[in-house]
This record gives structure tokens, sequence and C-alpha cells, in this order.
């Protein structure tokens, strides 16, 4: 994985964020995903395809996500997700990656992202083979999102080089 397909994510999910929800973040340290190593226990899913493909999964605990979707719905309490956090935080997903794939295609990597999937379970392992996942984890005053970022150039660019 090459550092210039994680910053746009990285940037993206700063600015959206503050913009969005006042919410700043600390960077934490940039680490590998190892395999079968379970994800927290919400998941924001979305897919990449163009020439980067692969797969951007935003991770946290349920009391972040809440707190989250509750300020995402100008501070309506939010006791578990229901029907109304989980699209709030589908779209949050949606915003940061469909800004960082302008940042892509900028940079000459013209992208798409498929709609965003949220999976809400304990112990949650996704394996991916053929690409590594990055994981960054965003500190907040709400808690702790994990950015895991598993992009690779797609196969048919890299033929063609």
């Amino acid at each position: 994985m090459r550092v210039e397909f994680i910053n746009p994510f990285l940037e993206s999910a700063d600015e959206v964020l503050l913009q969005l929800i006042q919410l700043r973040t600390i960077r934490g340290r940039l680490a590998l995903k190892m395999p079968n190593q379970p994800y927290p226990e919400i998941c924001i899913v979305l897919g990449v395809v163009g020439k980067v493909e692969g797969q951007v999964i935003y991770g946290m605990q349920d009391d972040c996500a809440r707190n989250i979707a509750s300020r995402m719905m100008m501070g309506l309490p939010v006791e578990s997700l229901d029907d109304m956090a989980k699209s709030a935080l589908a779209e949050l997903g949606n915003m940061i990656t469909g800004r960082a794939t302008i940042a892509l295609e900028s940079a000459g990597y013209p992208c798409d992202i498929s709609p965003p999937t949220l999976i809400s379970a304990k112990n949650i392992t996704v394996s991916s083979p053929s690409t590594q996942i990055l994981v960054v984890p965003l500190e907040t005053e709400l808690g702790t999102i994990d950015l895991h970022v598993g992009l690779e150039e797609s196969r048919g660019e890299k033929k063609r080089r």
C-alpha cells in the first residue's frame, strides 16, 4: 500500500469531522492490520474501484458510534443504533470517502465508491487476502475511530506501467 492512498482519507476525516460535528482528531500510530485481528464492534465499510481498488473501514465502539450519531442529529439522544443513527453513521463514511476519492482523482487516480454498509457485531473479522490493511486510530473526545485502509493500484493499471 502506498502512503499517497491513505493520506487523502486522513485529511478528509479530519476535515469532515471538524466541519460537520466540530470534532477534532489526534492521529495515533499507523499500524498494519494483522490477519484475523477483530475489528471494533461498529464498522462502516465502503468499497473503492477504479485506478485504486480495495476497501475502507471506519471502526469504532458502540458508545463512540452513538455519540457521533447524536452529534450528527443535532444532539438528539441515541440510546441504541436505530435506523436513523445507522443512516447518519453511514453518511459520515460516505462523506469522508467521497472527499478522499476527489483528492485521489486530483492525484491521477480516479475512482468510485460503493454505497456504505454498516456492520454491528462483536469480534468482526474481515479478510482481504491480497491487500495489506493499514490502520490509523483517530482519537476524539467522543472515542476512537479506527481508519482501516486497504487500497492498491488496480491490477490493470499495474500492467500498463
